[in-house]
């Protein structure tokens, strides 16, 4: 799945500096399929991916520090990440939601 996901990634990534590059009619169409609820969508999957490897990755240097290696406190960390991933999405796509609107 996460090859799958690189792929679409990559693809989204792509897209945008080509369209970057091709000047500024294909940088807004491009910017208008981001903006459809597909894309948004897209964009919010994507935050929190980005956001689940970042908290993972705070999660693995405890790990490599020694500690949480118990069943407790790596369960515990486990769903930290997975729940703050979820709280933190939500936080930046209120902030981003906000700050269009006005």
């Amino acid at each position: 799945m996460r090859g799958a996901l690189n792929v679409v990634v990559a693809t989204i990534a792509i897209i945008v500096a080509v369209a970057v590059a091709a000047g500024p009619r294909p940088y807004a169409a491009a910017m208008r399929v981001f903006a459809s609820p597909p894309g948004r969508l897209v964009m919010v999957g994507w935050t929190f991916a980005f956001l689940y490897h970042l908290l993972n990755g705070v999660r693995h240097l405890f790990w490599d520090l020694g500690i949480g290696f118990e069943r407790t406190p790596r369960h515990a960390s486990g769903w930290l990440a997975v729940l703050g991933s979820v709280g933190l999405t939500l936080a930046v796509w209120a902030l981003i939601w906000a700050n269009h609107r006005s």
